[in-house]
Parts: C-alpha cells; structure tokens; sequence
C-alpha cells in the first residue's frame, strides 16, 4: 500500500511539473523582438510587391533545416538527461528512478520554461533568416551592382595607395596558410548555430540575451538588407563578373591555384554562388553582397558577448574577429572598408540594443541577473 501512495505522489509530481499552470509570459523585449520580425517581414513584402517579385519570398526557405536542428537539439536534450542519470547514480544513493529522478530531471532542465521561452523566438529567426535569404538574392531587382570600384578605390586610400590584399600577401599568402585561414572562416557557420541556440535555451542573464537578439536582428536587417542593397557589391571575387575589370585577377589567381592544389572551399562556395547568382536561383545560403560583411559583424558580437560573460574567453573570441576580417579579405569575399564599416555599426547596434534590452526588461519588472 505504501508503495502504491507513493507511485502516485511520483505521478503527481510529474504531472505537477509538466502542466504547472503559470507558464512564463514573454517580457516587453521579447515581445518587441517579435514586432521586430513582423515589421521586417512586412517591408520585404513591399519591396517585393513595388519592384514586381512578391512571388519570389518565401518564408520556410530554412523550415526543412529547421525541423533538422530541432531533432538535434531532442538528442542533445535526450543524451544530456541520460548523462544527468549516470552521475547521480554514481554519486547519489541508490534512488528509484521514476519516484526521485524523473522530477529531478525535469526541474534541472527547466523543459517548459525552455521550451516556451525559445520556440516562439526559434520560429520567428528562420522566417527571418529565410526573409533575409530572399531579399540578399534578389538585391539585383532592387538596385544594380554598382559600388565595388568606389569600395576598391576606398581601400586603396584608407590604405596608403596599397590594396589591402597586397599588404597581406607577403604574411598569409602561402598555400597551408590560406587552407588554415579557410578553415577558420569556414567555421563561422558552426559557430553562429552555436550562438543562436545557446541564447535561444539561456535564461543566465534575461537582459544580455535580449541585448543579443536585438543586436542580431538589426545588424542582419540593417546591414545585410537596407545597406546591402543600397551601397551594392560583390567584392573582389566578383568584380570581374560585375565590372569587367581584371583588376583582382591576380589574387583570384593565386587562390584558384591552391584550391587546385589543395582544395579550398571559398573558391568552390563562390563558384556556387556565382552559378547561382547567374541562373537567378533562391535557395539556403545564395547571395551576392560584400558591404558589409555579415561575417566580420557576427563574428564581433561573438566577442561582444563572450567579453561581458568571460574577459579570457572574450579575447579568444577577439582574436577569431580578426582572423575573420582578415580572411574576408585574403579569401577575396570582401574589401577590407566592409569589415571595417561592420565592426564600427555592429559596435553602435549593441550600445542602443543593450539601452532598448534596460528598458524593456526593467518594465516587466524581471531582475537582469540570473533568477
């Protein structure tokens, strides 16, 4: 009889803790993120309708690698509670599984309040990543290509009279130095995935999360969309194919020789992007535009934010910037002025995001610390 009681005070718990009645309610800076995703949403449409291709947006570009990440995310959740299991079998006294550890693991996950606090927000980034998507591979209906020579010209001042890609030359222009630069940049994709689901599941800091996804949104809606298209360029990968002009055929040169010698992804990826660009295809990743760059900017909100968590891990985080603005440059995806343009504007979104990230959260009354 003992043991029936106390079967059903575990089912009780477990019930208590799967459909305990106050679920958490999106503060005011999650709701303003929201609007954030809506506004965006809305003025890609009109831009689409005005210039005749609203036919051509599409919302679930990212859904089928969506579904994908949040199976992975199930496993991960699934390995970390078996995990959890182990441990407390090896350093707990033997308990019964379902009377004690079921609730103990549900409470250290925080499943529900995980789960409601970053689904909505999940949603909301692939219909924007896939909006943005749409509008980077259609700049060419919005505006014409035409800023690459003022940006080269740009660099060439800014930089002595000496195309940045020359002065880096003597230093990273060796075939296994340019594949280590390659794999580094390259690692920028894990990287960003990483950052994205790590503030989607934290709850820490309420006010840095939200300070992030702020900077996020408008870095990638500002830059990547309203400056892409106003200030457009391909960069020095593409300056033949938009101008004409050879003049970046001897770095494109030396690159497609070590991509023949020892493969190099960014020749094949702007290849790709060249075929798709050409063929006017929209899909995962398309999309011509150097000013600015997407990833010298992420890359310097990873420092942006590891170096208010962690001073040594935000300078490991500053260095990996560098190596990626310098990489965009030596790889030929950017002139050194977009990465330069990225830091400086990523640097300003990130003190308003953090003011906006105050308010809000100090209007829902919830502590900035961890709670």
């Amino acid at each position: 009889m003992e043991n029936f009681f106390n079967g059903a005070k575990t089912a009780q718990s477990m019930v208590a803790l799967i459909r305990k009645p106050e679920l958490p309610a999106f503060s005011p800076a999650e709701r303003l993120l929201f609007q954030m995703v809506i506004t965006y949403a809305l003025l890609c449409c009109v831009a689409a309708y005005h210039n005749g291709i609203l036919n051509r947006i599409d919302f679930f570009i990212y859904a089928s690698s969506a579904a994908e990440t949040l199976l992975a995310i199930a496993q991960v959740f699934i390995m970390y509670g078996c995990f959890k299991v182990l441990w407390w079998k090896a350093t707990l006294r033997p308990r019964p599984l379902f009377r004690d550890w079921w609730p103990m693991l549900f409470k250290n996950l925080q499943i529900k309040d995980r789960f409601v606090k970053a689904v909505p927000l999940f949603i909301s980034l692939f219909i924007f990543l896939s909006l943005f998507t749409n509008m980077k591979g259609l700049i060419s209906y919005y505006g014409t290509y035409s800023w690459d020579p003022i940006w080269a010209e740009t660099d060439r001042k800014l930089h002595f009279g000496v195309d940045p890609w020359r002065l880096l030359q003597p230093l990273l222009g060796f075939p296994y130095i340019t594949k280590a630069i390659n794999i580094l940049y390259n690692f920028w994709l894990p990287m960003l995935i990483f950052f994205l689901y790590w503030q989607l599941v934290s709850h820490r800091d309420p006010g840095l999360r939200m300070q992030f996804f702020f900077t996020f949104f408008i870095v990638w809606g500002v830059n990547g969309t309203l400056v892409a298209i106003l200030f457009a360029s391909g960069g020095p990968c593409y300056f033949e194919m938009l101008t004409g002009s050879h003049y970046f055929a001897e770095q494109m040169n030396y690159l497609h020789e070590v991509n023949r010698q020892y493969g190099l992804w960014s020749v094949t990826t702007q290849e790709m992007l060249r075929d798709m660009y050409q063929k006017n295809k929209i899909m995962i990743g398309v999309g011509i535009s150097a000013m600015p760059s997407m990833h010298v900017a992420t890359a310097f909100l990873f420092y942006l934010l590891t170096a208010r968590l962690n001073k040594k891990v935000g300078r490991v985080f500053g260095l990996y910037c560098l190596f990626i603005l310098l990489g965009s440059v030596h790889l030929g995806w950017h002139y050194a002025v977009d990465g330069y343009v990225s830091i400086i504007s990523t640097g300003l979104y990130w003190k308003l995001a953090g003011i906006i990230a105050k308010k809000s959260i100090n209007r829902s009354g919830i502590c900035l610390t961890e709670r």
